[in-house]
């Protein structure tokens, strides 16, 4: 239920309204915060695979390059 809603029924104060919106915007804050850190580990295991990749296709670059050279003599 949210008391800003009707603030006058619940008998708040401006101080107490004005402190149960930071709050509301604290715990806003905590969980964009959290999807944040999530989507950065998301992006740095993407980016490890990456390098993988790069590995495996320098790798075959040379492979297929040391394959030429045995046809080509």
């Amino acid at each position: 239920m949210n008391i800003m809603k009707d603030p006058a029924s619940q008998g708040l104060d401006e101080r107490t309204l004005e402190l149960l919106k930071l709050q509301q915007e604290i715990r806003k804050l905590e969980r964009e915060a959290h999807e944040f850190e999530a989507l950065k580990d998301d992006v740095e295991r993407q980016e490890e695979r990456i390098e993988e990749l790069n590995v495996k296709i320098q790798r075959s670059d040379h492979d297929i390059e040391s394959l030429r050279k045995k046809i080509g003599s």
